[in-house]
């Protein structure tokens, strides 16, 4: 399934906290070292790809609880997937 048309990329996600962060410019002023820079670098980095597998296993979830709802209902009707080669 190409998951790219219903959930954010990491790229997006990243950007979306980096606007949110430079709506404060004057933070970094006091945020002048370089490794807590790669810190809060790597915790972006971080974020933004949990939050990307977090949609994937998602719409996964979805489409099979979308498939185990239609199974009730086919078995309610008495229509079995084993005379259909499923």
């Amino acid at each position: 399934m190409n998951y790219s048309s219903y959930s954010l990329s990491s790229h997006q996600i990243k950007k979306i906290i980096n606007d949110k962060l430079n709506e404060n410019p004057d933070i970094f002023y006091y945020v002048d070292d370089y490794f807590i820079q790669k810190v809060i670098d790597s915790i972006i980095d971080g974020v933004a790809v949990a939050v990307e597998e977090n949609n994937k296993k998602l719409l996964d979830n979805i489409e099979n609880l979308l498939e185990e709802k239609q199974n009730r209902r086919d078995r309610a009707r008495g229509i079995s997937k084993r005379y259909f080669g499923k």
